[in-house]
């Protein structure tokens, strides 16, 4: 992979890419640090709103539960 797969690391956190872009990507990966951060960053940002989600979700069930 010759440029950075940028547009690919949200696919490849999601497990949506086919089986050649993961190896593609996971080959780049291996050796790309800034590539590694961008997809730290992103896996971050995706587990804290995941987190907001399941949270506000929580809250959600307690309300309907005390009514």
């Amino acid at each position: 992979m010759e440029k950075h797969p940028d547009e690919l690391l949200s696919a490849y956190l999601d497990h949506e890419l086919t089986y050649d872009e993961q190896l593609a990507v996971e080959d780049h990966l291996s050796t790309c640090i800034h590539c590694q951060t961008l997809l730290e960053e992103l896996s971050s940002i995706k587990n804290n709103y995941l987190a907001r989600i399941r949270h506000w979700r929580s809250q959600m069930i307690s309300r309907k539960s005390s009514c």
